[in-house]
């Protein structure tokens, strides 16, 4: 007898199969018990739903998820599409909310993911016994941020020097450059986040 997948089951899902960091993906599949032939679905019931329909209502949320966990508004924003804001949590994502942002008169914008509360940033941990100044070590601590760990609003205080190279939503990547020693030339390395949410970071040749 088929399984029958609940709304947000296949939201999860169909985030997921939109972001980039592997192995945070991956087992967050496993552990929703999603099949790749459910990864493929989930994207085709988001196209039937109209989710990335440009200027659908941010009432389909509401529809298919139920009452948000997080209303909120941003009226002194420039951004009008960036002024309500309902906030959804999701088992994939404990850490977060995934929040729906758009305009006062109830058109979306896009999903980001923000924090459930506030919180202090997780920083790169150098290595045991490193002095604050040790640069080698913060980019040996960078270079194994585990996805997932910051957010997008919280990336000049875990990078130094992020600079948006690429933005087509739901991606945005970020250069930033890490010295490999004192005395030399920074590497230079990329950010790649998803819907807000940090996902890896990997060196530029």
């Amino acid at each position: 007898m088929p399984v029958v997948r609940s709304n947000p089951f296949w939201m999860q899902v169909q985030v997921l199969s939109r972001m980039r960091a592997g192995g945070k993906v991956s087992a967050a599949l496993v552990a929703l018990g999603a099949t790749a032939e459910e990864v493929s679905a989930a994207r085709d019931w988001a196209d039937e739903q109209g989710l990335w329909t440009l200027g659908h209502p941010m009432s389909t949320y509401s529809r298919l998820l139920g009452a948000p966990q997080k209303v909120q508004t941003h009226p002194e924003d420039a951004d009008e599409y960036h002024r309500l804001e309902w906030g959804y949590r999701f088992p994939a994502w404990p850490d977060y909310l995934l929040s729906v942002f758009g305009s006062t008169d109830g058109v979306a914008a896009g999903l980001q993911f923000v924090a459930v509360e506030p919180r202090r940033v997780p920083l790169p941990e150098r290595r045991t016994g490193a002095a604050s100044n040790d640069l080698p070590s913060l980019a040996d601590a960078a270079g194994n941020l585990p996805g997932w760990s910051f957010l997008e609003q919280e990336i000049l205080q875990v990078l130094p020097g992020p600079t948006l190279i690429e933005s087509w939503y739901p991606q945005s990547d970020y250069e930033c450059h890490l010295p490999r020693q004192a005395g030399t030339l920074p590497s230079r390395w990329v950010a790649g986040l998803d819907f807000g949410l940090f996902q890896y970071l990997v060196p530029l040749p």
